[in-house]
């Protein structure tokens, strides 16, 4: 009898497992020829993309950490949606503009009552427009570069590379949690399949598309892509654990919310666009 009920739990979870599975993979069969597409023609879909995703990554985490002040959610969304139409400016405007959100979001704060006054909505008036819109905006300083459809395109599925990897060898091999108390179910052994498939993938893609650096180069960016994509699936990670949730949404099948599908590329992008902009420059 009692391995009759301890077989019930492991098939039902094998059943799960395949359905996750099939949903992650129509997910991918969709968004990803729409993505291809907008890094392919650029502006302004690209900017709408990147927009799009920004405000309902917003909209997500506002949900996690539980913001109830409207005026607050206004603010953050609002210059979430603010910092990617920055990336159409020259860059040199930017740091004025960030700066002045953050001033903006404090002056905030002192005319707030003491007993109304709450840390978290300082955090989502200034983490959302900072996390989400300013380093997302940087696919838009990506793509503005020369080859920069390219280096989008190279920026996306390297990210997305790591990320199956990482997911396909951690479920055949996974042994060594890597951080438990964060992501109970990442391990060591599929971080390092996913920084092998960032890797192998942006050879690829660098001998495909004949990219301006050597392949040691190319083969660095993938390696650093595959490390702080991962590091980006931790932060996030992190602050839905402090929200209490295990997904930030619903809205992709099979992967969560829009907000899981950003968090490595929020950290992957912003490494390719520095690693260029210190490479060409």
């Amino acid at each position: 009898m009692r391995s009759r009920l301890q077989a019930r739990p492991a098939f039902a979870s094998d059943a799960g497992r395949r359905s996750g599975l099939r949903a992650r993979v129509a997910s991918a069969v969709v968004a990803v020829p729409l993505l291809f597409a907008a890094a392919w023609f650029g502006f302004p879909w690209l900017s709408i993309a990147v927009a799009l995703a920004a405000f309902l990554g917003a909209l997500e985490l506002n949900s996690i950490l539980k913001v109830s002040n409207v005026r607050a959610w206004l603010y953050g969304t609002g210059w979430t949606i603010g910092m990617v139409a920055l990336a159409h400016f020259d860059r040199k405007h930017a740091l004025p503009v960030i700066t002045a959100a953050v001033v903006f979001a404090l002056i905030w704060q002192t005319a707030v009552p003491a007993k109304r006054r709450s840390p978290t909505e300082w955090l989502i008036m200034l983490g959302a427009p900072l996390y989400l819109g300013w380093l997302l905006a940087h696919f838009i300083y990506l793509r503005d570069l020369d080859h920069g459809r390219e280096w989008v395109i190279f920026a996306l599925f390297t990210t997305f590379a790591c990320d199956t990897s990482a997911y396909g060898v951690g479920r055949a091999a996974g042994r060594h949690r890597m951080a438990p108390t964060l992501s109970p179910s990442k391990t060591w052994e599929g971080a390092a399949g996913g920084v092998a498939g960032a890797v192998l993938v942006a050879l690829v893609m660098g001998w495909a598309f004949d990219l301006p650096i050597s392949q040691a180069h190319v083969a660095l960016m993938g390696l650093l892509v595959g490390v702080f994509a991962q590091l980006g699936d931790l932060a996030e990670s992190a602050l839905k654990r402090s929200g209490q949730v295990k997904d930030a949404g619903t809205l992709i099948p099979g992967h969560g919310g829009v907000l899981d599908r950003l968090d490595s590329l929020v950290f992957a992008v912003v490494v390719v666009y520095y690693y260029l902009d210190w490479m060409l420059t």
